[in-house]
């Protein structure tokens, strides 16, 4: 069989609060519309090439959005592996690997697991996305596609490749988000890239790595697609339980650097991980005092300089007075704070 994607849906959003709520009636971020037409998990399904097949994995109570959304942008042949709550990325990711390895008895198919609720350029996104599966079909690792950065910036983990300019990259080093002279000299260095949580690989390629590093974790998970017996809702309450729940960086990633490659992305895709109020900002309206809001919320700001202001109801908005400011108004709340607090 063919390529398959697995698109992870989980997560609350908390950092777009008020707009990404969780509870009743409720959605997080990668549900949401914060510009433009489609929501981010839309825009995903959107970039995904054609010729592979996709399953999202959701947490069970927005199962039902995910259909929705995905039909309504066209994508009716979406598939979900539901999770019945959320444990963090690494039960997700061996969930996705144990169902094309066990259920669907094909270790060997490519699977790609990628977030949600991040914006790109989708032509070359396209074109990187298949250099990673080529690679993975070569090669028993596990493939992913990093950022080149082009700040210091101490918001994101970098992943440290080995000099040299053959592709894909060898990956030496996953480190964490560093302070700001850190960051200044991985970005001087050219030798580190912006960790986007892009992961390809065979199915049994993560099942494998994964019984050395965290087998506990990948025994649950894999008993609930290889015992007939099994359930996932099951194996996530002993997860739960035993406090396996983590991410797939720490369960695995840091620990197989050797492992693992790299497919450098330029500045040419414009990844954008939507992590915070100002990573909104390149999609806006402005002003020549450096002002920004939401295209088509016109607010009325006066006397006020780099304010950014995303109204997300019908009230009308008057700024006044405000320096430095994002402001925020959704049907959920309000959020008034300095820039990047």
């Amino acid at each position: 069989m063919g390529t398959q994607v697995f698109i992870l849906a989980g997560g609350a959003g908390t950092r777009l609060k008020p707009l990404s709520q969780v509870g009743s009636g409720r959605l997080p971020k990668q549900f949401l519309v914060l510009t433009g037409t489609y929501s981010l998990l839309q825009e995903t399904l959107l970039r995904i090439p054609e010729e592979y097949a996709v399953t999202v994995i959701p947490e069970l109570p927005y199962s039902g959005e995910v259909m929705k959304q995905a039909r309504a942008a066209g994508k009716d042949q979406v598939d979900q592996l539901v999770e019945p709550f959320g444990c963090n990325t690494a039960p997700a990711v061996f969930a996705a690997a144990a169902r094309t390895f066990y259920r669907d008895q094909d270790p060997e198919r490519v699977i790609c697991l990628l977030p949600a609720d991040h914006r790109m350029d989708a032509v070359v996104y396209q074109s990187l996305l298949r250099k990673a599966v080529r690679a993975a079909e070569k090669y028993d690792r596990i493939v992913t596609i990093g950022i080149s950065p082009s700040r210091p910036e101490t918001g994101y983990g970098y992943i440290q490749v080995h000099p040299g300019d053959t592709l894909p990259r060898q990956v030496r080093a996953f480190v964490e988000k560093p302070d700001g002279e850190t960051a200044r000299r991985y970005l001087e260095s050219g030798d580190y890239y912006w960790n986007a949580g892009m992961f390809i690989a065979k199915a049994r390629v993560f099942i494998e790595l994964g019984m050395v590093h965290c087998p506990d974790l990948v025994s649950l998970v894999t008993e609930a697609f290889a015992d007939p017996f099994g359930s996932l809702e099951q194996s996530y309450r002993r997860i739960q339980e035993q406090k396996l729940g983590t991410s797939i960086d720490y369960a695995l990633m840091e620990h197989i650097p050797d492992h693992i490659a790299l497919i450098p992305a330029g500045d040419d895709l414009r990844w954008n991980d939507l992590g915070s109020w100002e990573a909104l900002e390149p999609y806006l309206d402005s002003d020549v005092r450096g002002n920004t809001w939401l295209p088509g919320s016109s607010p009325v700001i006066v006397r006020s300089t780099r304010t950014m202001v995303c109204n997300y109801t019908d009230l009308p908005v008057s700024i006044d007075g405000m320096e430095d400011m994002v402001v925020v108004i959704s049907p959920y709340g309000m959020l008034a704070r300095k820039r990047n607090a």
